[in-house]
């Protein structure tokens, strides 16, 4: 990861704009990769991983979440300081970068599927995106492979919109059998945390990191790991 490559990720973390993150993601991927790689057949898993490799290898394989809690009772100063209101004070919560790679080893998930009827076949996979408005669209992301009439038909380089305009011309099992997938999968990641955060103190985050597949929490996670101070860069 280049100087310039970092200080450009930290920008894009700042626009807050889904549509420039989910490019520059993609694009960054592409350009690290040794070998030639097809970004749109990545799930967003798999960018999600990947983007912690290039944060523990590059910057660190600590991350420091920065929060604030309650002052508690025994930290105050003096005693008529406890009928005061309590302070908020700065907490800071260390996650180890390698143990979120293989909390995601870790999780007995179908990463890809299959369904047919007897016309057509329908492959895909987790979704590829970071950010959605609904439903349909996730379920239309999925989707990499029908075949039809023992032609192949890729799926995983059209747009969104495409892929939606797909979507709506498959036989009616697809959708929801497509669903069924996403959910299976969603509710056997959400029985074991991405992060479990072993503090008594009462967090403003909860106690708890889960990942979700397809409802924003994975770009959150990647701005936290690269919205950080330039000089943990070079530390």
């Amino acid at each position: 990861l280049k100087n310039k490559d970092y200080k450009n990720f930290v920008k894009v973390v700042s626009y807050d704009d889904p549509a420039i993150f989910e490019r520059y993601v993609d694009s960054l991927i592409e350009e690290l990769s040794v070998d030639d790689i097809n970004v749109s057949e990545l799930t967003n898993v798999d960018k999600f991983y990947i983007l912690i490799c290039v944060r523990a290898n590059c910057v660190s394989t600590e991350l420091t979440l920065v929060t604030s809690v309650q002052e508690d009772d025994e930290e105050q100063v003096s005693e008529s300081d406890q009928d005061e209101e309590k302070k908020d004070i700065e907490y800071k919560i260390p996650i180890q970068l390698n143990d979120l790679l293989h909390k995601l080893g870790e999780y007995d998930i179908d990463h890809t599927y299959s369904i047919n009827d007897d016309t057509v076949t329908i492959n895909g996979t987790l979704p590829k995106r970071f950010f959605y408005d609904n439903i349909y669209d996730v379920a239309a992301d999925t989707i990499s492979e029908i075949i039809f009439d023992e032609k192949h038909i890729k799926v995983s380089g059209l747009n969104l919109k495409e892929k939606q305009s797909v979507l709506s011309k498959l036989p009616s099992f697809a959708l929801p059998k497509i669903l069924t997938y996403i959910e299976t999968q969603q509710n056997i990641i959400q029985l074991d945390p991405l992060v479990k955060f072993n503090t008594a103190k009462k967090l403003p985050v909860g106690d708890r990191f889960d990942l979700h597949v397809f409802n924003g929490v994975i770009p959150q996670l990647i701005k936290i790991m690269f919205n950080s101070q330039l000089k943990d860069f070079y530390s």
